[in-house]
């Protein structure tokens, strides 16, 4: 008799996220839970030492003694597109992979609600907190997510995460839709790796089924510091990455042997783009990377609501040229720049992330 069992899916996978109101306590996956709208599988991958190997223990006889169970965690980067999720008191998706990865955010309102909303994203050095959702500007926290597996909508997989902190990039690309990762380290739930028991993933996770947000204008800004006038290239395409690292921290008194990680920005923010040569921009390039010239960035990105659009901005007021090399875009001559975002002496600014949405 053929085997009748159903083959598994590797569509039916939902990614939720959901802020945790006490740090490292898993949050219960509910109805409303925010869907990431992963554009890729997320396969979770597993960290620490796991089976300690035990070869070298000399005890007269060869081969291997048995292992034994060390530390277990999860990494899991999720690649998803930028579309507006807000609805009432529930905040974007990509609101809480920013507080995750070392960001506080204000407010111009006490929560979410009807009319426009403004939200204000910048690196934070203050500790992970516990996430309140009437908090006007909450400061960095942990996650727990929950990768969902649909097998019959009776025995479903749950793999779940919780304490999750990351780092998190952008890639911009002209009149294509902007995409978020986040990279995050996991600590092991309730000390199981995975759920196969009574669980219908059909009552879990919300996706959002608004438009993603589309990247219209990314402008370098160059002024000139005899003249002070300003100067105005559009970019075709440019990536952004905040930088941050999680390390692990090693905590023996957790089961599976760790804390949560701790969000740190060790070093600078980095960008790279593509822009066309022309016969100013080769010479200014020569020019400004060797007198270390620092220069401006701004990327705006919109839904193309009609009245009221969605808008996303990345304020880059400050970056320093890294290196660039000689390219090629379909024929065009081009050059191919890296650079880091940097701040002044005494100036503890770098960079800032709004978006406005309305809420009806």
């Amino acid at each position: 008799m053929a085997n009748t069992t159903k083959a598994r899916q590797s569509k039916l996978v939902k990614l939720c996220i959901a802020a945790e109101e006490t740090l490292g306590d898993y949050q219960t996956l509910v109805s409303g839970t925010p869907t990431i709208p992963v554009t890729a599988l997320p396969v979770p991958s597993k960290r620490g030492t796991q089976i300690i190997g035990r070869e070298a223990t000399l005890d007269g006889f060869q081969g291997a003694m048995v292992g034994v169970p060390g530390s277990w965690g999860w990494n899991i980067s999720a690649t998803a597109e930028l579309q507006y999720g807000g609805t009432g008191e529930q905040f974007p998706y990509f609101v809480l992979m920013l507080l995750a990865s070392g960001h506080e955010m204000t407010t111009d309102a006490d929560t979410p609600g009807i009319g426009q909303n403004t939200l204000t994203f910048f690196p934070s050095t203050k500790v992970l907190a516990d996430f309140d959702a009437g908090e006007a500007n909450p400061a960095p926290t942990a996650v727990s997510l929950s990768v969902i597996e649909n097998h019959n909508q009776t025995a479903d997989t749950v793999i779940r995460m919780r304490g999750c902190t990351g780092t998190t990039s952008f890639s911009f690309t002209a009149n294509e839709v902007a995409n978020i990762t986040t990279a995050f380290n996991g600590l092991v739930q309730n000390d199981e790796l995975l759920d196969s028991t009574d669980v219908d993933a059909a009552l879990f996770g919300t996706f959002s089924t608004e438009r993603p947000l589309i990247v219209k204008d990314i402008t370098l800004s160059i002024t000139d510091a005899v003249s002070g006038s300003e100067t105005f290239y559009g970019l075709q395409n440019l990536d952004f990455n905040t930088s941050f690292e999680v390390p692990d921290y090693l905590d023996p008194t957790e089961l599976n042997g760790f804390g949560i990680s701790p969000p740190i920005l060790n070093g600078a923010p980095t960008v790279s783009f593509s822009i066309m040569d022309t016969e100013d921009i080769d010479q200014y390039l020569a020019d400004t990377l060797k007198a270390g010239t620092l220069f401006a960035l701004n990327i705006t990105l919109t839904d193309g609501t009609p009245i009221t659009p969605n808008t996303f901005t990345l304020n880059l007021p400050k970056c320093q040229y890294t290196g660039y090399t000689r390219g090629d875009t379909n024929g065009l001559a081009s050059f191919a720049i890296d650079a880091n975002v940097v701040r002044e002496p005494g100036d503890g600014f770098l960079y800032s992330i709004e978006y406005v949405y309305t809420e009806s």
